[in-house]
Parts: C-alpha cells; structure tokens; sequence
C-alpha cells in the first residue's frame, strides 16, 4: 500500500540537479486577502510516496485542490518510482485563482484512494490599509530616529 510520508504546499520546489536534494521554499500555512476571488501566480505541491513490494513502479493519480469542496482544479500527476520504494512528487500550478476564503484542500488521489493531504486556511482580512509618506515626512522620521 503506497504512503505519504509527508505533503506540503510551498511558493516554490526545486531539485537540485547535481545533488538530487530537495529545497523548499515558503512553505504555505495559511493565506490571507483583502478580496476575492485571489489570484496565486505560482503554488508548487510536495509529497515523499512509500511504496511496498507489491505495489506497482507508476502510479497514475490526480491532484485535486478544492476550496470548502468546490473543485478548483484537478492536474493529472504520475509518480515514476523506477524500482526503488521512494518518490519525491513535485507538480507546480501556474495559476490558481482561489474563489471565496475557507479551507483549500489538496488531495493527491489515485482512484477512489487518497494518498496524500494538506488543507490551508483561506482569510478574508476585511479593507486593504496603505501609509503613505511623503519625502519630507521621510526625512523627519529618519531624523528622529537619529537623534536618539
């Protein structure tokens, strides 16, 4: 029976082409917005796959990202294990366009089997807020500070 050792959502994914190590960067716990419905330019999803003996070397699956079980988008993804037990899946989404707030779901499913999870808080953070200064404001500030 295949199992997720861990999943994750991140800004950004990359292997190391030299050294086949993993970086992630940004890991995604939550997201927060001013309106709706958000655009995300670049989200990547990550899951280490364990295999046993008797499961097959590809396995055909589906990510699926949801929003309070409104289905967002589903991207075929295949993990090739090529004859070992562990599998690094990466699958990167140009684009995702997040309707309302709730909890995004990611499933990585391959049938009616899910195989890896990962659920993010969707805000809605009320008003967008702006400071504006002025150069002179600026330089009062910094001045300020200085003489301190």
């Amino acid at each position: 029976m295949i199992r997720c050792q861990i999943a994750l959502l991140a800004k950004n994914i990359v292997r190391d082409s030299e050294t086949n190590s993993i970086s992630v960067f940004h890991i995604i716990e939550n997201f927060k917005s001013v309106s709706f419905p958000v655009f995300i330019p670049e989200i990547s999803f990550f899951a280490h796959l364990i295999r046993g003996e008797d499961d097959p070397d590809v396995i055909e699956s589906l990510l699926d990202i949801a929003i309070n079980e409104l289905e967002i988008i589903s991207i075929p993804a295949k993990a090739d294990f090529q004859g070992k037990f562990a599998n690094r899946l990466t699958v990167r989404v140009e684009g995702l366009a997040i309707p309302k707030p709730g909890i995004l779901t990611v499933n990585l499913r391959h049938g009616d089997t899910i195989l890896a999870h990962y659920d993010v808080s969707v805000e809605s953070v009320g008003k967008p807020r702006a400071e504006v200064r002025s150069d002179e404001a600026m330089e009062e500030m910094l001045g300020e500070e200085k003489n301190r």
